[in-house]
């Protein structure tokens, strides 16, 4: 049986789920935790898409990873986007 080992999904994964949890807790005003976890998240999953195409990892979950980093990516940059024209800096 083939044992899933793919670290840099693992960290693209996690890096999501922080992302979220810190765009759901810190202040509106001070939206720069979240955005640079999604960019960690983002780079992890390019390298482990990387590594999958070498044949270094057999299976991987960096394709979903790479996917839910950019979506929450550009979801806080809207967000902090709206702030910005609202004024509210």
């Amino acid at each position: 049986m083939d044992k899933f080992k793919d670290k840099y999904a693992k960290i693209s994964i996690v890096a999501v789920f922080g992302a979220v949890i810190s765009g759901i807790f810190e202040p509106s005003f001070y939206f720069i935790f979240s955005p640079i976890l999604s960019l960690v998240g983002i780079l992890s999953a390019l390298i482990g898409i990387k590594e999958y195409r070498k044949g270094k990892i057999k299976k991987t979950l960096s394709f979903l990873g790479l996917i839910l980093n950019i979506f929450f990516l550009l979801f806080f940059l809207l967000i902090l986007f709206i702030i910005r024209i609202q004024g509210y800096d």
